[in-house]
């Protein structure tokens, strides 16, 4: 009563986590599959399996992986376990991505005898993955193109993460970065880094959830750079920072222009001071009154 009770609740947990399995005598070369496993492989329940089916349901650029996979497990009489992700093509072109567990069955003397295993479908979950990749690859392009920096900093760790982007805007090599919030303080110019560190602790005492951020970045070969940007704080249910995502981007060109017109200005009111205007016979005349 209870092996059967067991039994049947093991079936359920299998078709509750939508588990296919599988089974493959290796002395007589039969392959059984449960209704999920033919399922997945886009197959009708009443239809007979095969290894042969097995090995033409594998994408093409997966097939080589699986099966030296399965070959490796078999020769290898140490091991027992295995794991492997694959694409299936099912008849009508439809592709999964699946998830094999296997087990070897060996014999008293090590020789193996039969391969048991489970499929578990995770198409949904590697399309998220493209999707996120595909969308990290756009946002690079973006940013890259746009000289945009992003960091993301876990305030409870210190753990810092820059973009490539983020790092050319301070003169590092791509991956050079130390990952840690510590890193960033030492890459701004110490006067700023003090402002910084100040105006993002005000912000965080207060519950503040956007700051701007300007400073200078001291490059590897000495230089500055002026950077300015914007940074989000997130908090927990307690009121607690968690994480600060921010993006850079480089001002010194702007700055620079705004210096320039600055002194410009200056240099123009120096010049024209006590300059008076007058006109004889249609004739404009400038006079300074320093000189008469």
């Amino acid at each position: 009563m209870s092996s059967l009770f067991d039994l049947e609740v093991y079936r359920q947990a299998v078709a509750t986590a939508g588990l296919g399995l599988w089974h493959y005598d290796l002395s007589t070369g039969a392959l059984e599959w449960s209704e999920r496993t033919k399922a997945l492989y886009g197959l009708a329940n009443n239809e007979d399996v095969s290894f042969e089916k097995f090995v033409l349901g594998l994408h093409p650029d997966d097939r080589d992986q699986v099966l030296e996979t399965f070959q490796r497990a078999i020769e290898d009489s140490s091991a027992s376990d295995y794991k492997v992700e694959h694409r299936t093509v099912a008849p009508d072109g439809a592709i999964h991505w699946l998830i094999g567990h296997g087990r070897v069955i060996r014999d008293a003397n090590g020789a193996p005898q039969a391969l048991v295993g489970t499929t578990w479908d995770i198409t949904d979950r590697k399309q998220a993955e493209i999707d996120r990749a595909e969308s990290e690859h756009r946002l690079d392009l973006a940013t890259r193109a746009n000289g945009i920096g992003v960091f993301d900093w876990d305030v409870q760790t210190g753990r810092m993460i820059w973009t490539e982007q983020q790092q050319r805007l301070f003169g590092l090599e791509v991956g050079s970065f130390k990952d840690h919030v510590d890193s960033w303080w030492r890459h701004i110019h110490p006067d700023d880094a003090h402002s910084t560190k100040r105006a993002l602790a005000e912000a965080m005492a207060g519950g503040v959830e956007t700051v701007e951020l300007a400073f200078r970045a001291v490059l590897p070969v000495g230089d500055l750079r002026e950077l300015e940007g914007a940074a989000r704080i997130l908090y927990d249910a307690a009121g607690q920072p968690l994480r600060v995502l921010g993006v850079s981007t480089d001002v010194s060109p702007r700055k620079a222009a705004e210096r320039t017109l600055r002194f410009q200005a200056l240099l123009l009111g120096r010049l024209t001071e006590g300059v008076s205007l007058s006109t004889e016979d249609g004739i404009i005349l400038y006079t300074n009154k320093a000189e008469n």
